[in-house]
Protein backbone atom coordinates (compact mmCIF):
# COMPACT_ATOMS: atom_id res chain seq x y z
CA UNK A 1 0.00 0.00 0.00
CA UNK A 2 0.86 3.55 -0.85
CA UNK A 3 1.05 5.51 2.96
CA UNK A 4 3.43 8.39 3.63
CA UNK A 5 6.31 6.95 5.03
CA UNK A 6 6.47 4.39 1.15
CA UNK A 7 6.41 8.41 -0.80
CA UNK A 8 8.78 9.43 1.51
CA UNK A 9 11.17 6.32 0.88
CA UNK A 10 10.87 7.10 -2.69
CA UNK A 11 11.38 10.51 -2.48
CA UNK A 12 14.61 9.82 -0.67
CA UNK A 13 15.70 7.23 -3.42
CA UNK A 14 15.48 9.36 -6.53
CA UNK A 15 18.17 12.16 -7.29
CA UNK A 16 17.12 15.61 -7.68
CA UNK A 17 17.84 15.56 -11.63
CA UNK A 18 14.98 12.96 -11.93
CA UNK A 19 12.71 15.44 -9.31
CA UNK A 20 13.54 18.08 -11.88
CA UNK A 21 13.19 16.13 -14.87
CA UNK A 22 9.53 14.98 -13.50
CA UNK A 23 8.41 18.46 -12.50
CA UNK A 24 9.40 20.01 -16.15
CA UNK A 25 6.94 16.50 -17.62
CA UNK A 26 3.50 17.78 -17.23
CA UNK A 27 0.31 15.66 -18.57
CA UNK A 28 0.15 17.90 -21.41
CA UNK A 29 3.79 17.09 -22.45
CA UNK A 30 3.56 13.90 -21.98
CA UNK A 31 0.43 13.23 -24.24
CA UNK A 32 1.81 15.09 -27.04
CA UNK A 33 4.94 13.10 -26.96
CA UNK A 34 3.09 10.01 -26.35
CA UNK A 35 1.16 10.82 -29.67
CA UNK A 36 3.95 11.49 -31.42
CA UNK A 37 5.51 7.82 -30.59
CA UNK A 38 2.70 6.74 -31.67
CA UNK A 39 2.10 8.46 -35.04
CA UNK A 40 5.99 8.23 -36.00
CA UNK A 41 5.11 4.08 -35.34
CA UNK A 42 2.19 4.16 -37.81
CA UNK A 43 3.95 5.34 -40.48
CA UNK A 44 5.02 3.05 -43.57
CA UNK A 45 8.74 1.84 -43.57
CA UNK A 46 10.82 4.53 -46.00
CA UNK A 47 12.76 3.37 -49.07
CA UNK A 48 16.05 3.54 -47.59
CA UNK A 49 15.00 1.17 -44.63
CA UNK A 50 16.83 -2.52 -44.66
CA UNK A 51 13.71 -4.24 -45.45
CA UNK A 52 13.65 -7.11 -46.62
CA UNK A 53 12.23 -8.07 -50.30
CA UNK A 54 9.27 -10.53 -49.61
CA UNK A 55 7.14 -12.91 -51.10
CA UNK A 56 3.35 -13.52 -51.05
CA UNK A 57 0.94 -15.41 -51.62
CA UNK A 58 -2.66 -16.66 -51.32
CA UNK A 59 -2.94 -20.49 -50.02
CA UNK A 60 -5.41 -22.66 -49.06
CA UNK A 61 -4.10 -24.95 -45.81
CA UNK A 62 -6.35 -28.57 -45.68
CA UNK A 63 -7.33 -29.10 -42.60
CA UNK A 64 -9.07 -32.27 -40.47
CA UNK A 65 -11.95 -29.67 -40.81
CA UNK A 66 -11.57 -28.37 -44.48
CA UNK A 67 -9.57 -26.26 -46.58
CA UNK A 68 -8.23 -22.71 -45.03
CA UNK A 69 -7.79 -20.04 -47.10
CA UNK A 70 -4.79 -18.00 -45.72
CA UNK A 71 -2.06 -15.32 -46.25
CA UNK A 72 1.99 -16.33 -46.49
CA UNK A 73 3.97 -13.81 -46.75
CA UNK A 74 8.09 -14.55 -46.29
CA UNK A 75 11.36 -13.31 -47.24
CA UNK A 76 12.33 -14.05 -50.66
CA UNK A 77 15.17 -15.89 -49.96
CA UNK A 78 16.77 -18.05 -47.19
CA UNK A 79 14.84 -19.70 -44.20
CA UNK A 80 12.93 -17.80 -41.55
CA UNK A 81 11.12 -18.10 -38.54
CA UNK A 82 7.43 -19.17 -38.28
CA UNK A 83 4.99 -16.68 -37.42
CA UNK A 84 1.09 -18.11 -37.08
CA UNK A 85 -1.25 -14.62 -36.69
CA UNK A 86 -4.32 -15.39 -35.82
CA UNK A 87 -6.76 -12.23 -36.39
CA UNK A 88 -9.34 -10.57 -34.54
CA UNK A 89 -13.08 -11.53 -34.30
CA UNK A 90 -13.40 -9.56 -38.21
CA UNK A 91 -10.74 -12.12 -39.83
CA UNK A 92 -8.73 -12.01 -42.27
CA UNK A 93 -8.48 -8.55 -44.26
CA UNK A 94 -5.72 -6.30 -45.40
CA UNK A 95 -5.10 -4.79 -42.51
CA UNK A 96 -3.51 -8.10 -41.29
CA UNK A 97 -1.80 -8.85 -45.07
CA UNK A 98 -0.06 -5.76 -44.11
CA UNK A 99 1.11 -6.57 -40.35
CA UNK A 100 2.14 -10.07 -41.91
CA UNK A 101 3.77 -8.18 -44.80
CA UNK A 102 5.45 -5.97 -42.22
CA UNK A 103 6.54 -8.82 -40.43
CA UNK A 104 8.45 -10.49 -43.24
CA UNK A 105 9.92 -7.88 -44.35
CA UNK A 106 11.72 -7.82 -40.66
CA UNK A 107 12.99 -11.34 -41.73
CA UNK A 108 9.88 -13.77 -40.47
CA UNK A 109 7.43 -16.43 -42.50
CA UNK A 110 4.04 -15.19 -42.02
CA UNK A 111 1.16 -17.53 -42.15
CA UNK A 112 -2.08 -15.32 -41.53
CA UNK A 113 -5.13 -17.29 -41.58
CA UNK A 114 -9.11 -16.80 -42.05
CA UNK A 115 -9.95 -18.74 -38.69
CA UNK A 116 -13.98 -18.61 -40.18
CA UNK A 117 -12.99 -20.98 -43.44
CA UNK A 118 -15.58 -23.67 -42.41
CA UNK A 119 -18.14 -20.85 -42.93
CA UNK A 120 -16.85 -18.37 -45.15
CA UNK A 121 -14.22 -17.69 -47.61
CA UNK A 122 -12.07 -14.61 -46.75
CA UNK A 123 -12.47 -11.33 -46.56
CA UNK A 124 -15.30 -12.49 -44.37
CA UNK A 125 -16.16 -8.44 -43.78
CA UNK A 126 -16.08 -5.19 -46.13
CA UNK A 127 -13.09 -3.19 -46.40
CA UNK A 128 -13.59 -0.83 -42.96
CA UNK A 129 -15.91 -2.97 -41.37
CA UNK A 130 -16.00 -2.43 -37.74
CA UNK A 131 -17.32 -4.49 -35.19
CA UNK A 132 -19.27 -1.52 -33.29
CA UNK A 133 -21.47 -1.83 -36.57
CA UNK A 134 -24.73 -3.76 -35.98
CA UNK A 135 -24.75 -5.47 -39.25
CA UNK A 136 -20.89 -6.59 -39.31
CA UNK A 137 -21.99 -7.93 -35.37
CA UNK A 138 -24.57 -9.56 -36.97
CA UNK A 139 -22.31 -11.05 -39.89
CA UNK A 140 -19.55 -12.46 -38.09
CA UNK A 141 -20.68 -13.54 -34.29
CA UNK A 142 -21.88 -16.81 -35.70
CA UNK A 143 -18.82 -17.66 -37.19
CA UNK A 144 -17.51 -17.05 -34.07
CA UNK A 145 -19.51 -18.85 -31.86
CA UNK A 146 -18.68 -22.34 -34.34
CA UNK A 147 -15.27 -21.99 -33.04
CA UNK A 148 -14.24 -23.28 -29.77
CA UNK A 149 -11.19 -24.65 -27.80
CA UNK A 150 -10.74 -27.84 -29.90
CA UNK A 151 -11.33 -26.26 -33.40
CA UNK A 152 -8.86 -23.83 -32.17
CA UNK A 153 -6.17 -26.40 -31.41
CA UNK A 154 -7.22 -28.76 -34.77
CA UNK A 155 -6.51 -25.67 -36.66
CA UNK A 156 -3.03 -24.84 -34.43
CA UNK A 157 -1.74 -28.33 -35.34
CA UNK A 158 -2.81 -28.35 -39.27
CA UNK A 159 -1.39 -24.59 -39.33
CA UNK A 160 1.99 -25.38 -37.68
CA UNK A 161 2.19 -28.45 -40.02
CA UNK A 162 2.07 -26.83 -43.00
CA UNK A 163 4.73 -24.38 -41.80
CA UNK A 164 6.86 -27.14 -41.25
Amino acid sequence: MCDDDTVNESEANVSPEHLALQAQLTRRKFSQFSVGAVMASMLPTSASASALSVTEQDVEIVTPDGTCDAYFVHPSEGKHPAVLVWPDILALRPAFRTMGRRLAESGYSVLVINPYYRSAKSPVVELGASFQDQATRDKVLPYYRKLNEQTHMTDARAFVAWLD
